[in-house]
């Protein structure tokens, strides 16, 4: 578990990019892209890993339902 989410808070920042682009391509089919779009607001509030030298409030995250919450 450990793993999970030093490994999900590390490469936060690039799976939100990803997420926002997967919602571009979901609405340009005509589709509402609620998952993708949820999914990158997630990533965005975590707090971020070493190597990127900001993110979120860990507690919040975690109280708001994030690994441990």
């Amino acid at each position: 578990m450990d793993r999970l989410v030093t490994g999900t808070r590390w490469h936060a920042g690039r799976r939100a990019d990803e997420m926002a682009a997967a919602a571009g391509t979901v609405r340009e089919l005509g589709i509402e892209p609620v998952v993708a779009r949820a999914a990158r607001d997630l990533l965005l509030r975590m707090p971020a890993g070493p190597e990127a030298g900001e993110g979120g409030d860990e507690a919040a995250w975690r109280a708001e339902g994030g690994p441990g919450g």
